[in-house]
């Protein structure tokens, strides 16, 4: 029986240790108000009408650009597009002196960081929260 107790905590020792290896990311998220929007979706999105009469334009490679002051500085975010959240309705969505909740790191096999340390970097768009005024 001893043996048994012995290898059935060895198998659970290291089971735990492969979990808790799997469990080590921690994503990190900063809160701000945004004091700037920027990129062509915003122009796009602030357009009253047709852009040029009843021409029918084409953007090519839309971005969206974020300024927001949080308590540890100013972040520059280049929002990249997801399906789950398009660009347009981001844009739309978002004002200047809204509040927003965004992750500043992923899991990809190891934390990356999506900032460098001037704090300019590029975000997907699922990963950034509106909080409201």
């Amino acid at each position: 029986m001893t043996i048994k107790k012995t290898l059935a905590d060895i198998v659970l020792t290291g089971a735990l240790a492969l979990v808790g290896v799997g469990c080590s990311h921690h994503p990190q998220y900063q809160e701000g108000k945004v004091t700037k929007e920027s990129g062509t979706v915003v122009n796009i999105v602030e357009s009253s009408g047709a852009l040029f009469g009843n021409e029918s334009v084409k953007f090519g490679n839309p971005n969206y650009v974020l300024t927001v002051e949080t308590d540890q500085g100013k972040y520059t975010i280049n929002v990249e597009g997801r399906y789950s959240k398009p660009l347009a309705a981001l844009a739309e969505a978002i004002e200047v002196g809204d509040r927003i909740k965004f992750k500043t790191n992923h899991w990809g096999g190891k934390d990356r960081d999506y900032f460098s340390r001037d704090r300019i970097g590029s975000v997907p768009s699922d990963e950034i929260e509106l909080l409201g005024k």
